[in-house]
């Protein structure tokens, strides 16, 4: 895989395919698995896709390439500055190709705010932290993500137990029945639900359904 910032990822982040070939044809010929001869410098419009192949691709991955919605194919424009050779000889090198979608989507268009939160995300994660510490008969969650609701919860009692009991996915019917045995007091899967709604709310817990999962880390000594 393309080490961050390499050849590959430079490529993707201009709006260029990357694929990868392991065969080299000589200059003058034209494999029956190649890319469709174009000219390197056609005017065509810009890829709305970015994206990016590693390693080997299927060999019909080009023939097939306009049955699968794909239009445009075409080696990488730079490779016309690198090889004085015919269109299709340059297509028998290139190892990096733009192309465009038959239907006119734009990809890079749609994906722009999954593609930004990732990046916030790789920024803040270095410094982001969500663990939890159990001190007595307390737990101190310290939350030091980026637009945490808190940067500490305490949770004591019932709540303390029911948030340690979902390290794993739990179900609310299993920590009702629990929270039934522990306390002696029959209990039902709303009740638990109404009592981790709050910790939910603040981002400290998933709940998918009837399932729902502690979030937070041991905090390890050290």
């Amino acid at each position: 895989m393309d080490a961050e910032g390499g050849p590959a990822a430079r490529a993707g982040a201009q709006g260029h395919a990357v694929k990868h070939r392991t065969w080299h044809p000589a200059p003058g010929t034209q494999h029956k698995h190649s890319a469709p001869a174009r000219s390197p410098l056609a005017a065509t419009p810009a890829p709305a896709y970015i994206h990016q192949h590693y390693g080997r691709i299927p060999r019909d991955d080009f023939e097939q390439a306009e049955a699968r919605g794909i239009t445009n194919v075409a080696p990488w424009p730079s490779y016309s500055f690198l090889y004085p050779f015919r269109p299709d000889c340059v297509a028998n090198l290139a190892h990096f190709f733009c192309f465009s979608y038959a239907d006119g989507r734009r990809v890079n268009e749609y994906a722009a705010p999954l593609a930004a939160a990732i990046q916030r995300w790789r920024r803040a994660h270095a410094r982001s932290e969500l663990v939890y510490i159990e001190n007595g008969k307390r737990l101190l969650i310290v939350d030091l993500r980026a637009g945490a609701a808190g940067r500490v919860t305490i949770l004591d009692g019932r709540v303390k137990a029911l948030y340690l009991a979902c390290d794993a996915v739990r179900t609310l019917a299993s920590l009702a029945r629990e929270a039934t045995a522990r306390e002696g007091i029959d209990c039902r899967a709303g009740e638990i639900a109404q009592v981790l709604a709050p910790l939910i709310d603040r981002g400290l817990m998933l709940r998918d359904g009837d399932r729902v999962l502690s979030l937070a880390v041991r905090r390890r000594a050290g």
